[in-house]
């Protein structure tokens, strides 16, 4: 099975994903991977399930990137562990956070071919839309507005540190220091 992109458990039946990702050329996404940090794991505790529906943001609009986001809906309800567990969901609408952490097995490289087949993570900035919009060069087809509010940019402006290929949908994950496992 190929997997392509990532996502947030957000309940037992429940993922958060990029409605992208529900958009292939092989059909839409059969089934979740949860608990593997390695995608060749076959141990007890990674939960394979499949996907009973998706729906996507109504007002997702290809190719545009705006209202990019889509819950996963699992046919049987996954098994929360040490390995498995919701993510927690950010309710504010300001963040207040000055770096994330994000996670995938998408490809190390721009130009690569494959993707990881072991769980990566990259600590990112959280840059200002105003400072993000200055740097980066959006397709106005797919982006006409730039970034709106609604939206928020993470990078390394520094060291060119991001997330590439395959890593569409997977979280980005702030840890909170005085709760010791709350993480948005």
């Amino acid at each position: 099975m190929d997997w392509f992109c990532g996502g947030s458990l957000i309940s037992d039946k429940h993922i958060l994903t990029a409605a992208h990702c529900t958009i292939s050329q092989s059909g839409p996404p059969q089934m979740v991977k949860l608990g593997a940090v390695n995608l060749k794991d076959t141990e007890n505790y990674v939960q394979e399930i499949i996907i009973e529906k998706f729906v996507n943001h109504p007002e997702y609009k290809r190719p545009k990137k705006y209202h990019d986001i889509a819950i996963l809906f699992l046919r049987k309800s996954a098994t929360f562990s040490a390995f498995v567990r919701p993510a927690c969901l950010n309710t504010v609408e300001e963040i207040v956070y000055p770096q994330a952490k994000a996670t995938g097995y998408g490809k190390t490289s721009h130009d690569g071919l494959d993707t990881s087949q072991i769980l990566l993570k990259v600590d990112l900035d959280i840059i200002p839309n105003s400072i993000c919009c200055k740097y980066l060069r959006f397709r106005k087809h797919e982006m006409p507005e730039n970034l709106v509010k609604q939206m928020m940019c993470a990078g390394d402006l520094k060291e060119g540190r991001d997330t590439c290929q395959g890593d569409s949908g997977g979280p980005l994950q702030v840890i909170k220091s005085f709760y010791s496992n709350v993480i948005y």
